[in-house]
């Protein structure tokens, strides 16, 4: 009964003996990490404010212009005719249609509600790149990784312009990065990327990448989703579709000259 006690009793100094230093700079550790991940946050809210600032000191008249082109007083989805009737509006018939009923939301929320959602459209995206990082990654590595690819986007030149000019790109952008890494199921990916295409028929590119990496039942639900959103908007909207599709050959001839400055990207 001595003798098992003694055993004990050295076994739990010799615990706390392994345990007291290791969880000191165990805590230390976690102390610095949090730190840092602290200051890399403060970063990304530090250039996201700093957008926000340049957006509003922007001349009202130079600011978010592609928006107002669309729903602004003026903009072509108050036109009562063919959205194509002039080459201002450049989206596909399934976004005229889906953007027509939040014309008057959206005149509402010019300015600092665009901005703010599309700021959390940003973030959203940030942090769906960090989730995607090819596994195994370290803890620290999955910490840091969402406020540093926040920071990277705040930076990036296509994000400052889809800020400065209220465009909605970063729309199909997310979406796509979503169906790819954070929707579970194959059909339930293709539908957020055939949602994509519908906005911007250029991810249809991602049905070969799906359907080469094996992800077959994506590529196709993709394709099946992206056809059945154009037979819907062509549908509810027979001329504008016709001139997307057909007059301007998916969307040819829309918007600036290709060889304007803003499309040498």
């Amino acid at each position: 009964m001595e003798r098992r006690t003694g055993r004990e009793g050295r076994q739990g100094v010799a615990n706390v003996e392994r345990g007291g230093p290791g969880g000191a700079v165990g805590a230390g550790a976690a102390a610095r990490l949090g730190a840092v991940r602290a200051v890399l946050w403060l970063v990304a809210v530090v250039l996201a404010v700093r957008q926000v600032a340049v957006v509003v000191r922007t001349p009202r008249s130079e600011r978010l212009t592609d928006l107002e082109t669309w729903v602004g007083a003026d903009g072509v989805l108050h036109v009562a005719g063919s959205l194509y009737d002039s080459t201002r509006f450049t989206g596909t018939p399934f976004g005229g249609l889906v953007l027509k009923p939040l014309t008057r939301a959206a005149e509402q929320a010019l300015g600092w509600g665009w901005t703010f959602g599309t700021l959390l459209l940003v973030v959203a995206l940030g942090l769906v790149a960090a989730r995607a990082l090819p596994q195994p990654v370290t803890r620290r590595t999955a910490l840091l990784a969402a406020p540093v690819a926040v920071t990277l986007l705040m930076l990036s030149l296509p994000v400052r312009n889809t800020l400065h000019l209220g465009q909605t790109s970063i729309i199909p952008v997310l979406l796509v990065l979503a169906g790819c890494f954070a929707v579970r199921g194959e059909r339930a990916s293709g539908v957020f990327i055939g949602v994509a295409a519908a906005f911007q028929p250029t991810v249809l590119l991602f049905v070969s990448l799906l359907w080469f990496t094996g992800r077959r039942r994506a590529a196709v639900s993709t394709g099946v989703t992206f056809a059945g959103a154009t037979v819907l908007a062509w549908a509810a909207m027979p001329h504008d579709s016709y001139a997307y599709w057909v007059h301007h050959l998916a969307g040819v001839g829309l918007g600036g000259r290709a060889d304007d400055l803003a499309n040498q990207s």
